[in-house]
């Protein structure tokens, strides 16, 4: 399974769902929400990199890329690398989705807001930017973790997941990494984690 699929689960509405998030309700202007924004898939980092200086930070408060992390084998010895969780969209932080979907249709660079119809824009659940403001770096990176099975029972001891037993659905102990389960109220996403689980001899 590819470390950029998600799975959508729950009961929603394909509206409800953009780029394999969960999209929560429309907010009143002067509300700093995140927004999911289309761009094309390779040029994730450079079209963040030209809005912050084409558009205004009173309008674009943020732009940036989320990041994973994956565990590869490579002549016998596991390494860690850090690919685009979200290929073909990045995330901009504002308060106005109005002014900057003008903004953005003022420019000569393929980026739009994700299911933006010229009249409303649908920002990410609130659920699910928490979660992600809660498990991503300040370089927005999904960092693995390292878990530990304790009298048949998991517990994670370092990373982002500390504290988040409870949601990790699945782990594959094999290609280091787990299904993690985000609940939230347009139903559950679910996001694939990197997670260590060493094999005690």
């Amino acid at each position: 399974m590819s470390t950029a699929v998600v799975a959508a689960a729950g009961r929603r509405t394909p509206s409800a769902v953009i780029g394999g998030l969960p999209c929560g309700r429309r907010v009143p202007r002067g509300q700093v929400r995140w927004y999911l924004i289309r761009v094309r898939e390779g040029s994730e980092q450079s079209t963040c990199e030209r809005l912050l200086r084409l558009v205004p930070r009173s309008i674009l408060r943020d732009c940036f890329v989320l990041r994973r992390e994956s565990w590869r084998k490579n002549a016998g010895a596991w390494h860690l690398q850090v690919s685009v969780a979200y290929k073909g969209y990045v995330f901009a932080v504002t308060d106005d989705p109005a002014a900057l979907y003008k903004a953005l249709s003022q420019l000569s660079v393929s980026a739009q807001i994700a299911g933006a119809d010229g009249r409303a824009w649908m920002p990410l659940s609130p659920d699910a930017q928490a979660w992600f403001e809660r498990c991503a770096d300040e370089r927005h990176v999904l960092r693995s973790s390292v878990a530990v099975i304790e009298d048949g029972e998991l517990h994670v001891i370092e990373g982002p997941l500390v504290g988040c037993e409870k949601s990790i659905c699945d782990v594959d102990r094999h290609h280091r990494r787990c299904m993690v389960s985000v609940p939230g109220a347009n139903g559950c996403f679910t996001e694939l984690m990197p997670l260590v689980v060493p094999v005690r001899n």
